[in-house]
């Protein structure tokens, strides 16, 4: 399941392939990456996902993400600016969708994430979808964030470190 870009009130979420096909687009995109992938907005993300901060570390990350995952850059609106990215997989089926996301730390607890999961609510009303995401248990914001836009604890995916979160596309106001 492919999304090409869509909006929110204040976010502009596009598929990041056109970048990715242009050397110096892809360079730019890197760049604008390596300062949001500190450790801090790594830590709560899991093992594969995790990188160093290095242009040549990023250039790898990005490159795995694009083979495994449909991306999509977050942009602020009013400024044009990076501020995250939205990984979409669907590695079996294309109507089950791993969800994860990453802001940019001066972008946390500004409502971006309840803005990104009601965008993705909308684009999928229409359809058969189920979205699965995981939150570590030391995350409980973000947890209660997933619950209000709708999602479900799945209690036999969950584990002792990860809590998994299901939404049926029932679209709910968030």
């Amino acid at each position: 399941m492919e999304l090409l870009s869509f909006s929110t009130d204040r976010l502009t979420l596009r598929h990041w392939r056109d970048a990715l096909a242009h050397p110096a687009r892809r360079d730019q995109l890197e760049r604008d990456i390596l300062p949001i992938l500190t450790p801090k907005v790594l830590a709560h993300l899991p093992p594969s996902l995790q990188t160093r901060q290095t242009p040549s570390a990023i250039n790898h990350w990005v490159t795995k993400r694009a083979q495994e995952s449909d991306v999509y850059t977050i942009s602020d609106r009013t400024k044009d600016q990076l501020i995250g990215l939205l990984i979409l997989a669907a590695p079996e089926q294309a109507d089950h969708i791993h969800l994860g996301y990453l802001l940019d730390e001066p972008a946390w607890g500004l409502g971006y994430a309840s803005e990104i999961l009601q965008g993705l609510a909308v684009q999928f009303a229409h359809q058969t979808v189920q979205l699965t995401t995981g939150v570590g248990h030391d995350n409980p914001a973000s947890a209660r964030m997933l619950e209000k836009a709708g999602f479900k604890q799945d209690a036999d995916q969950s584990n002792d470190s990860t809590l998994i979160y299901v939404w049926n596309g029932t679209h709910e106001a968030v």
